[in-house]
């Protein structure tokens, strides 16, 4: 399978002098994208991780072809959104995809607190590393509900816990 990229020099170290990219896959030894590097996105797989329960958030890291390589293939992210260090409990920054494996699941553990707030976001976007490069899909988030929410009547924030008789 060959395939043509313009302008490939940016995702990829390989490229000739015209900025055409001449990308060869090598499925028989597992090796796709920009010849011997793999290809990483991201994908939000469970988008809600509430508080109450708790429930798990989860992305999917993923390779464009199986890792081959005799050893895990670490991918680097950061962690940013709206929700802070002490709605959920702290992400390591990388995550393992093993050899003989495509994917690997990153967890969102939300922290149960009687805060009332809006809901929050966890955005996870890949970063560069070693034996990868970043594919189109780069950065997915997940949303943190609060148990508590924000409850307004009448134009009054009302704080503390709902009660069924309001």
């Amino acid at each position: 399978m060959f395939s043509i990229q313009k302008n490939a020099k940016k995702s990829c170290p390989f490229y000739l002098r015209q900025k055409v990219f001449l990308s060869v896959a090598l499925s028989v030894f597992g090796w796709m994208g920009c010849w011997g590097q793999f290809v990483a996105t991201i994908t939000t797989t469970d988008a809600t991780a509430t508080e109450l329960g708790p429930t798990v958030g989860e992305y999917t890291v993923s390779l464009d072809a199986v890792n081959t390589t005799g050893g895990a293939i670490t991918v680097n992210y950061t962690v940013g959104g709206t929700a802070t260090a002490g709605d959920f409990i702290a992400l390591s920054g990388s995550v393992n995809i093993l050899d003989t494996e495509q994917t690997a699941t990153i967890l969102l553990t939300p922290i149960d607190d009687s805060e009332v707030e809006s809901d929050e976001t966890v955005k996870i976007t890949l970063s560069a590393g070693t034996g990868y490069t970043v594919g189109a899909a780069t950065d997915e988030s997940a949303t943190v509900p609060s148990q508590y929410p924000e409850i307004w009547r009448g134009g009054v924030l009302l704080t503390g816990r709902a009660r069924s008789s309001e």
